[in-house]
């Protein structure tokens, strides 16, 4: 017999299926049944769908017939940045703009919710995944961690608010109900996370919220700081040689930033997660991630509590039992990560890049090394804690290995703790390294690795940079002294803190 593209491996067509689009895959199907059976392999069992019009039809389409829809397992909702296309200026200076919100859209989305629905057990998708993308107009697809220059902090937050928005207004108009919950927290997600206060823009307790939801297992999320809309002359209105000085005694808040530091504040900013978890009794592994600004204005948000997120959490009536549960990048109180812990009764627990805001790390290792907690398996890995001196330094745990900070090059300790089985319950010896200058590469390495997974700068010169695209000259000038401006009030500061750096090496 003639070969034929039925007799080819499976390996071979599911390749060819790879590089198909959904149309042409529906007519292979078609063709014959050896070939409908062996083209729905793996490839349907996880699948990508852009949060665009186009795309958002096509999927629709697609999941209203019998198609290998049917045997998506974890599906990808992208919202999408996209670079406009304007050749008049160079790469870097385009203009970029978030994939809309549209009626429609969510319409659609809905649709294809109960397409999924009608073909899965009890309507239970095993796992939906939110993320975001950047679209380069040479149909290059970006990272948001991966794009240095280029799109705005502002799209890129709006992206996230559009399809986190999207994703639940959809599932709460469907019968589609979800396993496993994935907000911005892939592992290839650095920088992308949803402002803490839109978890509190839907009522949790309404009836389609609670039914699609009940069934998540797991619940893996990165949050941000509340994002405020700053125009261009608030961000390069800060002087910043002010910072520190005998000026700053005499700042005085302007009517906008009153505005902002009581909406900062306000308690719906940070009880959102716990509302969310409250409607998922069933809940048994957890992951919190989250992101800091630095924002231009600082004064504005020195008392921005974060914290309070997690006592929230701590606080639940009605707490998960967890199995395992992983902690990044918070600010947290000693008391809130002790009745987190003790309350879940959580069995392996991970702590991860955390500030203690309150408190020390010592009842919190004490209780999960003893006999009377869940606990079986404790991870903690870089730990900024306020000492007995008065100044917040780095944990260092003895006898435990080398500094992956320091490149093992002193003995002073690791950042990282490991406890498990046998090993549980052996004493722990730490104490807070008080912070010095370091000329270490190592050290300036490992500083970047944090600040890309944990902080996200929003630097007021950007502002200045836009004006620049303006063609009016007057402008351009004015933004160069602007510019000029905070650039020598910078090097003043640079100049301050390697002085402190320099004495406290004396101390």
């Amino acid at each position: 017999m003639s070969p034929s593209l039925q007799t080819c491996p499976l390996p071979v067509i599911e390749h060819i299926v790879e590089l198909l689009d959904l149309a042409d895959i529906r007519n292979l199907r078609l063709s014959c049944t050896t070939l409908a059976t062996k083209a729905c392999g793996k490839l349907f069992e996880s699948i990508y769908v852009d949060l665009t019009a186009d795309s958002l039809l096509a999927f629709a389409e697609a999941t209203q017939t019998d198609s290998p829809l049917s045997k998506v397992n974890t599906l990808h909702l992208v919202g999408t940045i996209r670079e406009l296309d304007d050749s008049t200026v160079p790469s870097w200076e385009r203009k970029f703009s978030c994939s809309a919100q549209t009626e429609d859209q969510v319409q659609l989305l809905s649709q294809a919710f109960d397409g999924l629905a009608r073909y899965k057990t009890d309507g239970i998708l095993p796992s939906l995944s939110l993320r975001v993308a950047i679209l380069r107009t040479n149909n290059k697809r970006d990272l948001p961690r991966s794009t240095v220059r280029g799109y705005t902090v502002e799209s890129l937050c709006q992206c996230t608010v559009n399809t986190f928005n999207m994703a639940i207004r959809a599932l709460t108009a469907s019968k589609l109900r979800v396993a496993k919950l994935n907000i911005f927290n892939g592992r290839d997600m650095q920088n992308c996370s949803l402002s803490c206060d839109q978890l509190n823009m839907f009522d949790w307790t309404e009836a389609g919220v609670l039914d699609s939801l009940s069934p998540v297992t797991t619940l893996s999320i990165s949050l941000m700081d509340r994002v405020f809309a700053l125009n261009e002359d608030e961000e390069i209105d800060e002087d910043f040689s002010d910072i520190g000085s005998e000026d700053e005694a005499d700042w005085q808040p302007t009517r906008r930033d009153e505005e902002i530091m009581t909406a900062s504040r306000q308690e719906s900013n940070f009880s959102g997660l716990a509302n969310l978890i409250a409607i998922c009794p069933h809940l048994d592994d957890f992951e919190l991630h989250y992101l800091s600004i630095m924002w231009p204005k600082r004064r504005l948000f020195n008392n921005f509590p974060r914290q309070d997120i997690l006592r929230h959490v701590a606080e639940l009536d009605n707490p998960p039992m967890l199995k395992r549960c992983r902690i990044r990048g918070v600010s947290v109180r000693e008391a809130d990560m002790l009745n987190l812990i003790h309350r879940t009764k959580v069995a392996e627990i991970s702590i991860e890049v955390i500030r203690l805001e309150e408190g020390t790390l010592r009842p919190v290792i004490d209780y999960c090394i003893s006999k009377l907690a869940a606990v079986t398996k404790l991870h903690i890995d870089t730990v900024l804690e306020k000492s007995g001196q008065g100044y917040t330094g780095l944990v260092h745990f003895l006898d435990e290995g080398e500094s992956r900070k320091y490149g093992g090059k002193f003995e002073v300790g690791t950042e990282i703790l490991n406890r498990e089985g046998d090993n549980r319950t052996k004493p722990v010896k730490y104490y807070v390294r008080r912070p010095v200058a370091e000329g270490n590469p190592a050290v300036c390495h490992w500083i970047a690795l944090r600040r890309q997974e944990f902080i996200r700068a929003l630097a007021a010169l950007n502002s200045v940079w836009a004006t620049l695209d303006d063609d009016d000259d007057d402008d351009d000038d004015e933004a160069l002294e602007v510019l000029d401006s905070a650039a020598k009030a910078l090097a003043r500061k640079v100049v301050v803190a390697v002085l402190c750096l320099v004495t406290a090496l004396f101390l």
